[in-house]
């Protein structure tokens, strides 16, 4: 437990966390156009792929490669079966690569 405290801190320290002030960085995200019904959907996705990612580091540190295996389907590429072309093609090509 204390070396994975010590790690957490150099992280925290090398980002900047809980160090002194850093200047903010210059915003280089772009606002994309979506309904209220496509935004639902791209955060249930995105949900969907942090519990994944969730399940897939908690199966891993027990060692089930199973698990894993299974956790990692749950954002696979069938999640993209209830994505319309339309709504694909509205994102813009960083947002997707």
């Amino acid at each position: 437990m204390p070396a994975m405290l010590a790690s957490c801190l150099v992280l925290l320290s090398a980002c900047g966390v809980t160090g002194g002030m850093t200047p903010p960085r210059p915003e280089t995200r772009t606002p994309i156009e979506i309904s209220a019904k496509e935004g639902e959907q791209l955060r249930r996705g995105m949900r969907i792929y942090l519990e994944s990612v969730e399940g897939i580091v908690d199966a891993a540190q027990q060692n089930s490669m199973a698990q894993v295996a299974r956790s990692a389907k749950r954002s696979g590429m069938d999640m993209l079966d209830d994505i319309s072309i339309s709504d694909a093609l509205k994102l813009p090509p960083e947002f997707k690569y």
